[in-house]
């Protein structure tokens, strides 16, 4: 038995490796569908139909069972996330930028506002 077992450790390896990576794949397509339909509208509309492309690329690389076109096809959608997440830093960091000055500004004009002009006369 343990000779069997040290004979399929190989095959054995392939095959979880090959389950992690459908399950990989299943659930960025999950994830993929998700925004979509959330954000979909809000999307660059080349930006939207390469998602749209890369997501139907790995659907029928899971139907056929083809493990290499999977591993490429993850392998570009992670780099697509990370830009992504590159580019929505950055909006985040200027939008951010943004707001700090503009609530500067209104602190200023604020401090402005609190200024009453009037005459002063003593009464003694």
């Amino acid at each position: 038995m343990m000779r069997e077992a040290e004979e399929n450790k190989e095959a054995d390896t392939k095959r979880k490796e090959e389950i992690e990576l459908k399950n990989k794949a299943e659930s960025y397509l999950n994830s993929i569908e998700d925004s979509l339909k959330e954000n979909g509208d809000k999307m660059d509309a080349k930006q939207k139909e390469e998602t749209e492309k890369l997501r139907d690329e790995i659907k029928t690389a899971l139907d056929n069972n083809d493990i290499e076109t999977l591993k490429t096809k993850i392998s570009q959608l992670e780099q697509a996330a990370a830009y992504a997440q590159q580019a929505y830093n950055q909006q985040n960091q200027q939008t951010n930028a943004n707001n700090s000055q503009d609530s500067t500004q209104q602190n200023q004009d604020k401090k402005d506002d609190d200024v009453i002009d009037a005459d002063f006369t003593d009464k003694n």
